[in-house]
């Protein structure tokens, strides 16, 4: 979604942000800036977290308890319109979201890192939580005793909404709902979403 000052694309594009977080948890998240061509992050502070970009979400009625942290990268670009400047738009160039049980221990990891130092490029997933097992070998072969580690696989994934990481946390790790319409915010974030892919 384009803006017709760069303030107003970094406003369009994180106010439905704002409203997806706020279906998993008490807080919000804000742009860390607006000046075209540079990077910006979004920063997440939420209710009772004394450190920002991670939230304690509550799980299965108010039973468990799980982390989500949450870096995200974007720039603010100008829409080309002829020959003249027209509006902005918000584009994301990396995210890292991750989900942790409540002592910290990375369960799973959505990673895009476009520019970092990892040769892999596409947008991947890590499950740390995933044993290392032993895979079925040919007899005699010298693979037979060597372990997979799982946790270690770039698994890739396409690219991956904040959006699709709330249904995620309502739906499998049973994540308490903040609203009883999480389905409908969801679902109007996501029409609006077009901005900020890659």
């Amino acid at each position: 979604m384009a803006g017709k000052t760069p303030e107003e694309a970094v406003d369009d594009f994180v106010e439905p942000l704002r409203e997806t977080l706020a279906c998993i948890l008490t807080g919000t998240v804000f742009g860390s800036g607006n000046a075209v061509g540079r990077r910006h992050g979004l920063t997440l502070y939420t209710e009772g977290q004394s450190s920002p970009n991670v939230a304690r979400l509550s799980t299965h009625g108010g039973e468990g308890d799980l982390l989500f942290q949450l870096v995200h990268l974007y720039a603010d670009v100008p829409v080309p319109r002829g020959d003249q400047r027209g509006a902005y738009e918000v584009r994301t160039s990396f995210y890292h979201y991750r989900i942790l049980d409540r002592e910290e221990n990375e369960l799973v990891v959505y990673h895009w890192e476009p520019e970092g130092i990892s040769p892999v490029r596409m947008p991947h997933l890590h499950v740390p939580a995933a044993p290392s097992l032993v895979l079925p070998q040919r007899a005699g072969s010298r693979q037979s005793s060597e372990k997979t580690h799982l946790g270690k696989f770039h698994l890739p994934t396409g690219w991956i909404t904040i959006e699709a990481i709330a249904e995620l946390l309502i739906r499998d790790f049973k994540v308490d709902p903040r609203n009883s319409n999480w389905e409908d915010v969801l679902r109007r974030s996501r029409a609006t979403a077009g901005a900020g892919q890659m």
